[in-house]
């Protein structure tokens, strides 16, 4: 990898063994990438964990919360309808006050649908392809973190073998 030298760890006539390090090359930059990375990776991954976990055991206790006080709104209204149906045969509601009645119970039965709905997502828990995409999301940023380690290690250049430095040809900064 090219950039700029921080250190040159051998002087001329130096006796270096193979693999020993002779020179740094400048990794700021890799490492603010490497933190960066690693930030991303723990909240994909704390992402990843919340979703395998589900709802919490509250959130569902408040699902179905709601759909018991709509059920009961639904009960209240489905028993006004029944009043009101037998007072429209005698005349006594107008036609207007029955459409009212009807139209509040087809909303109660809705919002009874709905938090069903509701509760049911909660209680399935997470879908499958979620979690895989979630799951495949945590490996990029896992290769992301292995790749930055990889270029952080090839910024020290080591010896390729034993030798006696006969020159030095670079210095630190270039």
């Amino acid at each position: 990898r090219a950039g700029k030298l921080n250190a040159v760890v051998v002087h001329e006539g130096q006796r270096v063994s193979k693999g020993a390090s002779i020179a740094q090359l400048d990794t700021a930059l890799l490492e603010a990438q490497l933190t960066f990375a690693k930030e991303g990776l723990a909240a994909e991954s704390a992402l990843l964990n919340e979703l395998v976990a589900g709802a919490r055991p509250y959130e569902t206790e408040k699902a179905r919360a709601a759909v018991n006080e709509r059920e009961a709104e639904l009960s209240e209204i489905m028993s006004r309808h029944a009043r009101v149906t037998k007072l429209v045969g005698r005349g006594a509601v107008t036609p207007s006050e029955f459409d009212e009645v009807e139209q509040k119970q087809s909303a109660a039965q809705a919002r009874v649908t709905s938090a069903k709905q509701v509760l049911a997502e909660l209680e399935a828990g997470t879908r499958e392809e979620r979690l895989a995409r979630q799951a495949a999301i945590v490996a990029q940023q896992e290769a992301r973190v292995t790749e930055l380690l990889i270029e952080i290690d090839k910024s020290t250049l080591l010896a390729p073998y034993n030798a006696i430095v006969s020159s030095r040809s670079l210095n630190e900064g270039s």
